[in-house]
């Protein structure tokens, strides 16, 4: 993840003659996010007490390092350098990245979801029962495990966060989706080709 931030995560490192800490809001939240996806800030990695500056301000003078990689800790051992480069007819500068691909290993790629599955009764059904069984799972104690349906998704309280939720949904759905769609072949395989 890149881009200017308007905000830094260190006062102390990342300002020079800043008054006040800006957007502490929003820095307490993507602090929160760092800490939950275990993301890196890749400058900080390599230049731990470097202050360097990706943008500046003349009026009255002030500068800060608002522009910054993020990348998972997986991606880390990957990236070969970063500097912060001269800026050009703007009040920012670019930040370079360089990443080794060559020993990057591929994951199993896209998943895509079969959308004529969504005019198929069995599966909606199938996928229905899915979320009541993990919503029902996730929820917390306070709701009737048969009665999880009657309560709102907007009021539903889960014991894991609400993007962990959502992650194993996902995962779910899609490894439900997958042996449906096989079980589906299968079946219209034997149609086409009966064995007497």
């Amino acid at each position: 993840m890149y881009g200017d931030f308007n905000m830094v995560i260190n006062q102390n490192l990342d300002t020079k003659d800043y008054l006040h800490d800006n957007n502490p809001k929003a820095k307490k939240k993507l602090i929160e996010k760092i800490e939950l996806y275990d993301f890196k800030d890749v400058f900080r990695e390599y230049y731990p007490n470097l202050k360097k500056y990706t943008w500046r301000k003349k009026n009255p003078p002030k500068q800060a390092r608002l522009d910054f990689f993020l990348v998972s800790n997986s991606l880390m051992p990957k990236i070969t350098t970063t500097r912060i480069e001269t800026k050009y007819r703007s009040d920012h500068s670019p930040v370079l990245l360089e990443i080794k691909l060559s020993d990057l290993q591929k994951g199993q790629g896209l998943w895509k979801l079969n959308t004529s599955l969504l005019k198929d009764k069995q599966y909606i059904d199938l996928i229905k029962n899915l979320i009541k069984e993990i919503k029902s799972q996730y929820a917390v104690v306070l709701y009737k495990r048969e009665n999880i349906e009657q309560v709102e998704n907007k009021s539903l309280q889960f014991t894991i966060s609400d993007y962990e939720f959502l992650d194993i949904l996902r995962m779910e759905i899609r490894q439900k989706t997958v042996t449906y769609s096989i079980y589906k072949i299968n079946e219209q395989k034997k149609k086409r080709n009966p064995v007497y």
